[in-house]
């Protein structure tokens, strides 16, 4: 289990007693200096000895690679690495020591490597203090291990591994977590309301799993709530509490041997009293209450156990808006929290999920739980609803006649942006009799190609429905989806999203809670918000959506499938691949059954899959679904179709990842040319399409072009769907691509950052489109001789690269190859030694798909150790090189 080191292994302690005396000065003095002057001493030093150079080379290993990543917590850490005499052997199972990242009552926590030839993964190693071990101990610790192992959340810290050192010590290895604390990373994005909330309902379906599997949380408090540089919480350290009652030492946590933090601790907490569920609620309460105020409800005058109890079981906190902007929090956000904080469990939520679910009624401005039921409370809410609809009511047929008059020229556009959102979109319901009948109304040969009138009409339609369907709320709530797929065929998803969330408002108060119009409105506005790339509301309204047509359906029906498709691309927009394929599965499977292999929905799902494949490395998979996919188009609604525009694309994509530029090129053209005849030229759709080919002509050299594609790609973008939504974000990394190879590096670093902060607010954590543009910025940063900015943009690009893909996957071997030769610039000659012999192994596994790579990886090892003064070793690569 050991290996060399800054400590004294079992081996060494057998060297040679001078020889050990030299090897200690050689390195003492040695780290006294840095780059070229370290290496010359080290060389002169060791006089031409190779296994005293290299024994100097790795023990000085562990202090290069004190630079890698921050602590796991900004905390004390509870249990976790054993005494000096188990640090000293560097490797535990499978993982090797890096650094140490924390120390508390019960040990270390060592960021650690998995270090056999399985796969590369940094890890936080902990273990629990030798000198404490007991059965008691050991109990817990085995307790705690297991409770992690059972939970499986995407925002809780995953176990990976556990087991036992050589002399019996428990280990295990748990996710390891670059992040902020939950208060911090707010204050730093300056986040608003809606998007603390946002933010926090993920933290409350983590807390709420957990509960599931009958584990409470007990510490709840933002420093075990850490926030990912993509906007992912992960939630920490459960069962803590019953490991801390061993430590030794005093914990400024512990509260009269009570396991708590009490600032977030309940009252039945610091009574002593038995906790529950609803004990977690409290403790998220405190957190809500500070989220929105940046205070603490209660200050502690004292520390004693006495003051602090009298104080959270008597003390009755300010709301929230007295605290903070009484103009920005609402009093029904002030009464959520103080329900949260009740000092009598039985009078807060009753379930974390319920705290969640109040939270969402908030955000759409529906009664809430912590207010009074009364009349008058209620109908505010629902007039703040439905303004619109109380002001004028007029009978069905003026609105028939209003529409036929005014639209009597134009409106042939908007009968066929509402047969298209049916017909194209795949998501639409049947468009209502009443607007079908309407549009059918009107002279077919006038009104061409007039979308801005068409637009303006549009409008106009929409508030003439707020009123004049006031006395059909069914009706209404139809009218309101099939225009809202108008507005979203048109990429006005604003105004799309608004009519599907006042559709859904009334098919509340009209339906039971589960019923197929508001299954159709949750997936109408789930779709909405991805489009709009707020992913993580999309996500739940998508899932709830799949869940309530399932049950109303069964699992075998077009509206499932539906469903299903949509919420595998929202899926794979959030990096989550396994749950795409399975999804984009079960999709095909049920179309395929239900409406026949060549219909059109298949052809969609296929489009989908094979996007799944392309983002996973699978190029020839992903061109076979897309060629079947063209061919159910083209044979159906020929090059008239978007979606026959969609798969084109997505081809012209493979085939440029394949290199067949010329091929490529045609089919991204073709797909320009039918959207624009299909879109005008302003529509997001459009502006994806000058996006693909910019991408393109940078590939080509063509960087005149490229840019002028790509500039009015952005602008677009901008104005359709606003500056900070995800497709802006691609089109910056796609910009800075250009300019460094164009040389202009520093509007390069400006487009590539740009893309990074998009990505951390809207990507979850270890998303492929990250890596990619950390990579890039780090090539920039190496372009203008700054590696040590490199160094952290290609070991940030490399984590995820190993979350997503196999070291084998060529994405991964050119990220190692990159940080390879930027460890070599700094003069860190073993770390970088680690990487690219890592890169070469991988790349000679397969050599025959890709011989260039395995090539470069060889040129980059010679370069190595051409500076680190092996030229032995140089000329070894070399030989293989030629």
């Amino acid at each position: 289990m050991g290996s060399k080191g800054l400590f004294v292994t079992g081996n060494q302690k057998t060297m040679d007693s001078d020889k050990w005396k030299k090897i200690e000065r050689i390195c003492y003095k040695a780290r006294q200096l840095e780059g070229k002057k370290q290496h010359t001493y080290i060389k002169n030093a060791c006089a031409g000895d190779d296994d005293l150079l290299d024994e100097i080379h790795s023990l000085l290993e562990q202090q290069d690679q004190q630079r890698l990543k921050e602590p796991l917590v900004q905390m004390q850490s509870s249990f976790v690495f054993s005494d000096e005499e188990s640090v000293s052997k560097q490797t535990i199972g499978p993982y090797r020591i890096i650094r140490t990242i924390a120390s508390g009552g019960m040990g270390n926590v060592y960021l650690a490597v998995r270090n056999d030839d399985q796969f590369e993964r940094f890890v936080a190693l902990k273990v629990i203090r030798k000198e404490l071990v007991s059965d008691e101990v050991l109990n817990r610790f085995y307790e705690e291990r297991q409770i992690l192992a059972s939970l499986n959340h995407p925002n809780i810290a995953r176990l990976f591994d556990g087991g036992t050192t050589d002399d019996g010590m428990p280990w295990f290895a748990m996710e390891y977590i670059e992040g902020k604390p939950i208060i911090e990373y707010c204050q730093l994005h300056d986040l608003g309301i809606e998007e603390k909330i946002d933010l926090f309902q993920e933290v409350c379906s983590a807390v709420q799993y957990a509960h599931q599997n009958l584990v409470i949380h007990q510490d709840l408090k933002p420093k075990n709530i850490l926030i990912s540089p993509e906007g992912t919480p992960k939630l920490l350290d459960f069962g803590i509490a019953k490991l801390m009652s061993l430590e030794q030492n005093a914990d400024p946590d512990r509260f009269q041997n009570k396991l708590m933090t009490p600032e977030y601790a309940s009252p039945e907490q610091v009574r002593g009293r038995a906790v529950s569920t609803v004990s977690d609620v409290y403790s998220l309460g405190v957190l809500l209450y500070e989220l929105h105020t940046g205070k603490l409800p209660y200050q502690f005058k004292e520390r004693e156990a006495a003051s602090i109890e009298q104080t959270i079981c008597s003390t009755i906190p300010p709301p929230p808006s007295e605290v903070s902007d009484p103009n920005k929090l609402k009093k029904d956000l002030d009464q959520i929290i103080m329900k949260a904080l009740h000092k009598d469990p039985a009078e807060r939520y009753t379930s974390v999920e319920q705290l969640a679910n109040e939270l969402k009624r908030y955000q759409l401005d529906l009664p809430v739980l912590a207010q009074d039921d009364s009349f008058p409370y209620r109908a505010t809410k629902f007039l703040k609803r439905h303004k619109w609809s109380t002001a004028v009511s007029v009978g069905i047929a003026f609105l028939i006649m209003a529409f036929a008059i005014v639209t009597y020229i134009q409106s042939q556009t908007i009968k066929a942006r509402a047969i298209e959102a049916e017909r194209q979109r795949d998501r639409a319901e049947q468009v209502s009799t009443f607007l079908t009948d309407l549009f059918e109304s009107v002279d077919p040969n006038k009104a061409e190609d007039q979308s801005l009138s068409a637009i303006e009409l549009l409008h106009r339609g929409a508030n003439r429905v707020e009123t004049e369907l006031k006395n059909q709320p069914r009706q209404q709530a139809n009218v309101y989806l099939v225009i809202s797929d108008v507005y979203e065929s048109l990429g006005l998803f604003d105004k799309s999203l608004d009519l599907a969330q006042k559709a859904y408002a009334l098919q509340q108060e009209l339906f039971d809670r589960n019923h197929p119009q508001v299954a159709r409105s949750l997936n109408a506005m789930g779709w909405l918000y991805r489009q709009k790339g707020q992913y993580k509301k999309a996500d739940s309204l998508l899932t709830k959506g799949l869940a309530m047509r399932q049950q109303l359906f069964g699992l075998e029906h077009l509206k499932v499938a539906r469903s299903l498709n949509d919420l595998a691309v929202l899926k794979q927009s959030r990096a989550d691949y396994a749950a795409t394929d399975t999804l984009l599965q079960q999709a095909i499977e049920i179309r395929k059954a239900l409406a026949g292999a060549k219909d059109k929905s298949v052809g969609t799902t296929l489009s989908n899959y094979a996007a799944l494949k392309y983002r996973m490395g699978d190029l020839p998979a992903a061109e076979e679904k897309l060629r079947e996919a063209l061919q159910i188009f083209q044979s159906d609604v020929g090059n008239k179709d978007m979606r026959t525009a969609n798969v084109m694309t997505n081809l012209a994509a493979v085939l440029l990842s394949q290199g067949e530029l010329d091929r490529a090129e045609p089919l991204y053209r073709k797909a320009l040319d039918i959207r624009i005849k299909l879109l005008g030229r302003t529509h997001p759709d459009v502006a994806s399409s000058y996006a693909h080919l910019g991408n393109l002509l940078v590939y080509k050299k063509q960087f005149e072009e490229a840019e002028g594609q790509l500039l009015r790609a952005l602008e677009l973008r901008k104005n359709s769907l606003g500056k900070h939504h995800v497709l802006v974000g691609v089109n910056k990394r796609v910009l800075g691509d250009l300019y460094q190879k164009m040389g202009a590096y520093s509007e390069a670093e400006k487009y590539l950052t740009g893309a990074v902060k998009t990505f951390r607010t809207k990507y979850p954590d270890g998303h492929s489109r990250t890596a990619e543009t950390l990579q890039l910025l780090g090539e920039v940063y190496m372009e203008t001789d700054d590696p040590t900015h490199a160094e952290h943009q290609f070991q940030r690009a490399l984590n995820i690269r190993l979350f997503n893909f196999d070291k084998t996957d060529p994405r991964t071997i050119e990220t190692q190859l990159a940080l390879g030769r930027c460890l070599t610039k700094l003069e860190k000659f073993s770390e970088a030694e680690l990487y690219l012999k890592k890169s070469h192994t991988a790349a000679q596994k397969t050599k025959d798909q890709n011989p260039k790579l395995s090539r470069r990886a060889e040129q980059a090892l010679i370069k190595l150790y051409e500076n680190w003064g092996y030229p032995t070793k140089a000329d070894a690569y070399r030989t293989k090189t030629k």
